[in-house]
């Protein structure tokens, strides 16, 4: 299973962005990411395709045939452009509880991470993972990649 979210992040070069993060579920390695200066419908499915074609190999019909997608009830995740490039890739929607963002735990976790402490790309200290909060994550999992 993996999650997707969206969160907005202050950057001192370009000002407030939006990061659109999409996560394998039980380890939170991170699969895809977009990052746009608006938060619209169309952000959402790109970062999902690039996770997509990585995780994949290809964004074809039915590429992703029996994953299922943990998101919540934003706009970004319940329009028809996402819901119908879901249903192109096979995806299954599954819906987290309204309120409640502890079913989406590995992302929230990255995001309280991503805005807790200072990263640049120029960092060498790694950012942890929800899955084993003490233990750095692997250098593929870095947004340096």
């Amino acid at each position: 299973m993996w999650a997707i979210d969206a969160t907005q992040v202050t950057t001192v070069q370009d000002g407030k962005i939006w990061l659109f993060e999409v996560l394998e579920h039980w380890n939170a390695e991170m699969l895809g990411w977009h990052v746009a200066k608006r938060r619209i419908r169309y952000e959402a499915v790109q970062a999902l395709g690039t996770a997509v074609r990585q995780q994949f190999g290809h964004r074809t019909a039915g590429a992703a045939h029996g994953l299922a997608l943990r998101h919540d009830h934003g706009s970004n995740f319940m329009v028809n452009v996402f819901e119908k490039q879901m249903w192109f890739w096979s995806v299954t929607p599954s819906y987290a509880f309204v309120a409640e963002p502890e079913t989406r735990g590995c992302i929230e976790w990255l995001f309280h991470t991503l805005k807790s402490r200072p990263f640049t790309a120029a960092s060498s200290r790694p950012l942890t993972t929800c899955a084993t909060p003490s233990a750095p994550s692997s250098p593929a999992t870095t947004p340096n990649g």
